[in-house]
């Protein structure tokens, strides 16, 4: 891992400092009010929680054989690729070639991996930058790609045996976000023509079991119409894939609506392949935005736990611009509620079992 590293981040005259930072502007509201590494490490790292079997149980999961098994498949990518097949592999997770639930897992390799991910090593890097922590740009990479190692070892879910999924995740497609947005030209177009957001929440254990909540990585892209600059067309993404219109007020505000969907997935339970199906279900959001910093939102999908889930952030009360605040309503009528604040992670209490409802196919584990 620490050679993978070393060898992706790029020379320092990519990274010379430009006059404007391009994603992290250290506003102390919104969104952005929560963002640090710890916060990202979570949300990226543990994105995948939010649609398993473990009712967002973070501590009863084993992390050193999920990552020993990822490790091994990174260590022996080609022999692992070659054993599934290089067309399948080329087709279904590198190029966007095959269109089925069951075959398009290029599909957030390229949203959340490429794009996510290189704007994420962006952000980090100005993070770190702004902090003053040496070699800003090593210790972003060095956080990305320890999340993507969590993420990966959460979706191998207890396999032992081939998984070329996280070969294309972190092998391919993370080392070519971080090259990619490592052009100056790449970061300028991504923060000043299309706009893209990291509007991730800020994680929250809660009472009882010291659950995680509230958690997940999440962007939101935007690009104004060239005929009425205030509209812009919007999309919100992660476990979603949303698309709807943005209205930007002379004050700087912006509200946002997006529709779509939120995603659930399958994974297979055989004992030595992992392979990902991913389903969808309807899904709404509303979002209140101040110069791209998340201040609110509403979102609305058809899934058993979150089904309604609200969110304000920090710096809405005057008095109290540290504070923010989370409710998620599953389904069932049982409840998750909390505050968060401006250290990226908060405090919250669940009521009743925030659980999906109904039966899991033989041989399947289930992932909302």
């Amino acid at each position: 891992m620490a050679l993978v590293v070393a060898w992706v981040v790029p020379p320092a005259p990519l990274w010379a400092q430009e006059a404007e930072p391009s994603f992290y502007h250290g506003y102390d509201f919104g969104s952005e009010s929560t963002y640090n590494p710890a916060s990202v490490l979570v949300n990226r790292g543990w994105d995948m929680m939010q649609l398993g079997d473990t009712h967002h149980d973070p501590w009863h999961f084993d992390y050193a054989g999920n990552a020993s098994n990822v490790l091994d498949n990174l260590a022996h990518a080609p022999l692992r690729v070659g054993a599934e097949g290089w067309g399948r592999f080329l087709r279904q997770e590198i190029f966007p070639l095959s269109f089925s639930s069951a075959t398009a897992r290029w599909v957030p390799n390229y949203t959340l991996h490429l794009l996510g991910g290189g704007q994420t090593y962006a952000m980090l890097g100005e993070w770190y930058r702004a902090h003053g922590v040496p070699l800003p740009q090593l210790w972003s990479a060095v956080t990305l790609m320890s999340a993507a190692l969590a993420n990966e070892s959460i979706e191998n879910k207890g396999v032992h045996g081939r998984n070329t999924d996280c070969i294309a995740d972190m092998l391919v497609f993370d080392i070519a976000g971080m090259l990619l947005f490592s052009a100056p030209a790449v970061r300028r177009f991504f923060s000043r023509e299309l706009e893209l957001l990291d509007w991730s929440p800020p994680p929250v254990l809660s009472w009882p079991n010291f659950e995680l909540h509230n958690h997940g990585n999440y962007y939101a892209a935007r690009w104004s119409l060239p005929f009425a600059k205030q509209l812009a067309l919007f999309s919100y993404f992660g476990t979603w894939t949303s698309f709807g219109l943005s209205y930007k007020l002379p004050d700087g505000h912006s509200v946002s609506v997006a529709a779509g969907g939120a995603s659930t997935k399958l994974i297979g339970s055989q004992p030595n392949l992992v392979e990902n199906v991913v389903t969808f279900v309807p899904a709404v959001g509303v979002f209140i935005d101040r110069r791209g910093s998340l201040l609110a939102s509403l979102k609305v999908a058809d899934v058993p736990d979150y089904f309604v889930h609200a969110e304000l952030f920090p710096g809405l009360v005057p008095r109290a611009k540290w504070l923010g605040a989370f409710a998620a309503f599953a389904r069932n009528g049982h409840f998750v509620a909390g505050v968060t604040t401006t250290l990226g992670f908060g405090v919250g209490g669940r009521l009743g079992l925030m659980e999906g409802s109904g039966a899991v196919p033989a041989g399947v584990l289930a992932r909302r």
